[in-house]
């Protein structure tokens, strides 16, 4: 019996093997047939409905390739979602065939132009790591990262994918990918990321010119690497190398294929290094014969990125040529290769907002309009023409239309960075024809938006997760969490075989995916995360008190300007140029942090007479500064008036601080914008000052001790409500119960700058494990604080990396965009001693009731009277600490600390008592024996 069911067995095995094997010669038949006769083939299998399941998916699978290589996208994305639709609904039967279904429709999609799709098909495979087409969707990933401007993110995914068995040493497709990573530092046209490129290059190079020998179809890639080297050199600035490498695409290109496109590429690369190296004429018949050749294949009516910048690049040199109408009618020419629909009937008309807001091409369309409105305020100037001013105004304004656009689709904070520091020229170009025009709406318009943008984008995310379901809000919580924390991982060189970094990938792919869905599922979030109202000058103006004043500086590269805002005035003043600025800036911080020696007063006086003097402003004035560029990394209340007698002491001198009271702002939108935010706190104090003590069994150096943070943890108790947490009671625990609901955060700890990557600056916590000590920069980013004020009493706090078009990166900034709208933070390496008497000094003032920027500059006056010696008057000890945010007094548990109020309340005790006393007497009265009659 059991033989017999053994025999049944087999035979059952042998039939469907036989099966099989007749289904798989069914399908290799059918593909041997021309394109036609195979789609035919295919669907007729399908249509026959004699196959199970996963055998018909197999069939729409090889449909879909069918149609693909037809050119019929749409069918071959219908026919592959039936078959991973099959597949998906049968894991185990379908096998790795599942994984090859996956990335063909995420492949589609990905030409399509479909993005979301193709990440939703990618994500089938990246959920199911590792597999067979693990690193190849690691490829697509990058170079679709690539596209959409997700710099950082695509990076890493080329990285990864390099990293795998799938990209063997000199193969093919490394060369591929090497190339494909390279491009992506091209294509961001910065000196140091084309430096990048060419290394990666190089292997692609030695790799392709060896494949080439022995297979034709890597000359046309030799081709298109030689090619962008050439490109890679001239955004570095090496001319004659980059044109040494064109000349050899051409030579490559005519040799192996005569690929017209690829031609016409070379030649609009080489006109653009003729362009920067001052060679116009060169430049211009690049330009013009590369477009020649695009005509021929280039349909009217039909939208052609390539043929767009073709009509641009001859455009731009028309411009440093200076035959500026030509240029005009060349970029009206390029929108209409970009939008189609557009028909211009004047050189001024520009395409609706709408048709921005839908196009594909919104970095191919922001690269034209940016050439316009420059053409437009060089013909302005050239003529005297303020309508040609208003044009260059509007054209700018687009601009930024369509760089909101473009910030709102992306993730990562390094590509935001990225696209703010190539958005700071243009909004420099739009600045400056505000200034020459006279419109001073417009100047302020542009110098905000140039300024802290991701700084109020941050703060508007923490208002727009309010409005989202608390299951929502733990998901991407949870997600933040994981991704900071293998980041963290990651810069600690934790991750030797890389394993943390593919996590950290996956993690981030998933992010986009739920924040994606985020914005579509709920639009009142999207609405107030990016579209919320911008304060207008009249309106802001408005706001203002008699004797305040607020002086927005710009600072571009070849001018400077100051906007002085007030009630009942707005000036534009013009200020030194940054060749004047820069070497005064640079000697006033290096005489600032000179501690042990005598203060120059000279810096100190010229940059008064830079900044402060132009202004013409009165003493006495509540002075709100809103610094640019390298001015934020310096303290006004140390400049100087009047050059100093020698042998005056430094509490004598005309520091400015003696002038005015004066706090500063990162923008006037996000000042607006935490303005009108409320904080409910706890109303109390956090002093935490992990390094008040030190305790062996921690192995922390003992020269880290700050005693004078403990005991300024001990004043402020005696000050305001307060929760002390001193040494090994200060860590990460405590301060993730605790930091988020303080009214006030005061952290008196050692803090440390990374100046290549700011958000891994870091303070020092108490804890037990040395990897627990550092509280990084962007794990603050999974709190919300909502403190009043928070007191960054650690080393260089307000400092950090500068970033063009934002700003400072500081450990400062971080809790700002956290929750934390008023900061009081160092500039440099601060004095611990002075510090802590200045910081003790300016808590009083506020339980004083005094607003705190005016409470700070009391605080520093009364220390500069009251220091003995002339070493503790150096602006070094109190010049360094300076406050941002509102002039306010301050807000604890949403009641207002005021001197007022205590006098009330001791009058209201004195009040209690006297009525109690009365009524006590009374009631004693009226209980006293009744006499007898």
């Amino acid at each position: 019996m059991k033989n017999c069911c053994c025999i049944i067995l087999l035979i059952c095995l042998s039939w469907q093997l036989l099966g099989q094997a007749a289904f798989e010669e069914k399908i290799s038949a059918i593909n041997e047939l021309p394109l036609p006769e195979r789609q035919a083939g295919f669907e007729e299998a399908i249509a026959s409905g004699t196959y199970s399941a996963l055998e018909l998916a197999r069939l729409q699978h090889e449909l879909g390739v069918t149609y693909y290589r037809q050119g019929t996208l749409i069918k071959a994305i219908n026919a592959t979602e039936k078959a991973l639709e099959v597949r998906l609904a049968d894991e185990a039967g379908a096998g790795e065939d599942l994984f090859f279904t996956a990335y063909n429709l995420g492949s589609f999609y990905h030409n399509l132009g479909d993005y979301d799709r193709a990440f939703d098909a990618f994500q089938v495979i990246l959920d199911r790591a590792p597999n067979p087409r693990f690193g190849f969707t690691l490829y697509r990933l990058g170079n679709m990262y690539r596209e959409i401007g997700e710099f950082q993110l695509s990076e890493q995914a080329f990285s990864e994918a390099a990293k795998l068995d799938d990209y063997p040493e000199n193969s093919g497709v490394r060369a591929t990918l090497l190339s494909e990573w390279a491009y992506l530092y091209i294509v961001q046209d910065e000196p140091e990321a084309a430096k990048k490129a060419v290394p990666l290059l190089e292997e692609a190079l030695f790799s392709y010119e060896h494949l080439a020998k022995e297979d034709d179809y890597y000359e046309r890639e030799l081709s298109i690497t030689l090619n962008r080297m050439g490109m890679a050199y001239t955004h570095a600035g090496g001319y004659t190398e980059a044109q040494h490498y064109f000349k050899r695409a051409l030579r490559e290109n005519e040799r192996c294929c005569d690929d017209k496109d690829q031609e016409s590429a070379i030649y609009s690369n080489m006109g653009i290094a003729y362009r920067r190296s001052a060679q116009l004429d060169k430049a211009l018949e690049a330009h013009q014969y590369s477009l020649s050749i695009l005509s021929g294949s280039s349909e009217t009516g039909q939208t052609d990125p390539w043929t767009a910048l073709g009509h641009d690049n001859i455009a731009t040199t028309l411009l440093d040529m200076g035959r500026y109408q030509e240029g005009l009618d060349e970029i009206q020419t390029a929108m209409q290769w970009l939008l189609p629909e557009f028909v211009p009937q004047r050189p001024s008309d520009n395409p609706p907002r709408e048709a921005l807001q839908n196009s594909p091409h919104k970095n191919d369309l922001l690269i034209v309009l940016k050439d316009k409105a420059a053409l437009w305020q060089h013909l302005a100037r050239d003529q005297s023409n303020d309508q040609f001013y208003q044009y260059a105004l509007s054209t700018y304004l687009l601009c930024d239309e369509l760089l909101d656009l473009i910030r709102e689709d992306h993730l990562e904070q390094q590509t935001k960075l990225y696209w703010r520091d190539q958005a700071r020229d243009m909004y420099q170009a739009a600045v400056r024809t505000a200034w020459l025009s006279g419109q001073r709406e417009m100047a302020y318009y542009f110098s905000e938006k140039s300024r802290a943008v991701l700084l109020l984008d941050g703060l508007r995310e923490l208002n727009a997760s309010s409005r989202l379901p608390a299951s929502t809000r733990l998901a991407l919580g949870r997600l933040s969490v994981q991704i900071r924390y293998l980041e963290k991982d990651v810069y600690e060189q934790e991750d030797p075989q890389g394993a943390i970094e593919q996590d950290l990938v996956l993690l981030r792919q998933q992010y986009r995916q739920l924040l994606d869905s985020i914005e579509i599922s709920y639009p009142e979030y999207y609405r107030q995360k990016y579209r919320p109202d911008f304060v207008e000058l009249s309106a802001f103006q408005k706001q203002l008190e008699k004797n305040e004043a607020w002086v927005e500086y710009f600072l571009a590269d070849s001018f400077s300007l100051a906007l002085i805002i007030r009630n009942g005035q707005i000036k534009m003043v013009e200020l030194a140029t940054p060749q004047e600025l820069t070497p005064a800036i640079d000697r006033y911080l290096a005489q600032l942090k000179q501690y042990d020696g005598a203060f120059d007063p000279e810096s100190a006086l010229a940059l008064y007479q830079y900044l402060i003097a132009p202004l013409e402003l009165e003493n006495g004035l509540t002075l709100t500064l809103v610094p640019d560029g390298t001015l934020s990394l310096i303290p006004f209340e140390a400049l100087l008036s009047q050059e100093p007698a020698a042998g005056t002491p430094y509490r004598n001198w005309d520091f400015l601080i003696k002038k005015y009271d004066i706090s500063y702002a990162y923008s006037i939108n996000s000042s607006n914008f935490t303005t009108h935010s409320t904080h409910k706190n706890n109303g109390r104090v956090m002093a935490f000052a992990p390094m008040a003590v030190t305790d062996d069994q921690y192995g922390i150096n003992a020269n880290l001790v700050l005693p004078q943070s403990g005991w300024m943890a001990e004043q402020l108790s005696e000050i305001f409500p307060t929760d002390i947490f001193v040494g090994s009671a200060a860590n990460r625990e405590t301060f993730a119960h605790n930091g988020a609901q303080a009214g006030v955060l005061h952290l008196a700890t050692h803090a440390y700058l990374d100046h290549e990557q700011p958000e891994f600056s870091y303070f020092l916590l108490a804890d037990t494990l040395p990897d627990e000590r550092r509280f990084y920069v962007n794990e603050l980013y999974n709190y919300q604080f909502q403190a009043d004020l928070a007191v960054l009493s650690a080393c260089e706090t307000g400092a950090g990396k500068l970033f063009r078009g934002e700003g400072v990166s500081s450990i400062g900034r971080a809790f700002a965009q956290n929750g934390c709208p008023n900061l009081a933070m160092s500039l440099w390496p601060v004095d611990e001693g002075a510090t802590g008497n200045l910081l003790e000094r300016y808590y009083l003032q506020l339980q004083a009731g005094l607003p705190k920027a005016k409470a700070l500059r009391e605080a520093k006056l009364s220390y500069l009277l009251d220091a003995k010696s002339e070493q503790l008057q150096h602006p070094f000890r109190w010049a360094g600490i300076v406050y941002y945010g509102q002039n306010t007094p301050l807000l604890l548990n949403e009641t207002a600390v005021s001197g007022f109020n205590r006098i009330y309340f001791v009058l209201g005790l004195v009040l209690i008592a006297l009525l109690s006393w009365l009524l006590l007497s009374k009631r004693k009265h009226n209980t006293t024996e009744p006499t007898n009659k």
